[in-house]
């Protein structure tokens, strides 16, 4: 039997509890990437063992993903964290967000961030219980990150991104997710597909964003519905000329 704790032991782990909390609030209420990364970087080696920290610093990865160790950090989160859903979909939100600033043209990377996130949210599914797996906000989160990511590897995955988002979708209907999977038949080239998708995205969003009539507009134009792009374009206050049947609007920003 090990011996008891002196004072002055029970006053420094005391200490150091009350560092770790103190330093998360001051993560959380943090208005700034560099006071944010002051107050996670002393937490780094608690990474593997505390989820608050892994948690706190996954959200924070996905604040900034341009930071240089985001990959590598969220590799040692994921490794640790494998059946946590609220740490594994933080991370893939970061993941997803870094390889989303690739240019489309440049072929997807085999072994990407887009990757390590689909296969840390396939195998987050996999290590849910029924109940949890048929919540939205549980399973139906890690399915529609898992469809983003695969969503981002290329032609050859496509339908396997489609079908993901399916499965979200099925658990319940939300616009954001139907915005998802527009975004995946866009970049894909299927702008039918994907204006119908941003069209249901629209009709179940109480204001619809910028983003969705951009799309809109954008994946009208693709299909040859003049009509229609052209409404996306009135709405967010842009006055679109109609002369030659599709709309051309002058002095658009890039």
């Amino acid at each position: 039997m090990p011996p008891p704790a002196s004072k002055s032991m029970v006053r420094a782990m005391s200490a150091t509890s009350d560092s770790r909390e103190a330093l998360l609030d001051r993560a959380v209420r943090a208005t700034d990437h560099e006071t944010l990364w002051a107050a996670l970087e002393p937490l780094k080696g608690r990474l593997a063992a505390d989820p608050a920290v892994a948690r706190a610093w996954a959200e924070a990865l996905g604040a900034t993903p341009r930071r240089a160790t985001l990959r590598e950090e969220a590799e040692t989160i994921l490794e640790a964290w494998a059946a946590d859903p609220g740490i594994v979909g933080a991370c893939c939100d970061a993941l997803i967000r870094v390889e989303g600033r690739r240019p489309v043209d440049e072929p997807p990377l085999e072994e990407g961030p887009a990757s390590i996130a689909a296969t840390a949210a396939g195998r987050c599914l996999g290590k849910l219980p029924g109940e949890l797996g048929a919540d939205p906000d549980v399973g139906g989160m890690l399915h529609a990150l898992r469809g983003n990511a695969l969503g981002l590897l290329g032609p050859k995955r496509v339908d396997d991104a489609v079908a993901a988002l399916g499965r979200a979708l099925g658990l319940e209907d939300r616009p954001a997710w139907r915005f998802d999977l527009g975004l995946v038949y866009k970049r894909a080239g299927r702008f039918p597909d994907a204006l119908e998708a941003f069209q249901a995205a629209r009709r179940g969003e109480p204001e619809p964003g910028k983003g969705t009539h951009w799309n809109d507009a954008l994946c009208a134009t693709a299909c040859g519905d003049g009509e229609t792009a052209a409404d996306a374009w009135r709405v967010l206050g842009l006055r679109p000329e109609t002369d030659s049947g599709l709309p051309f609007v002058e002095g658009l920003d890039p």
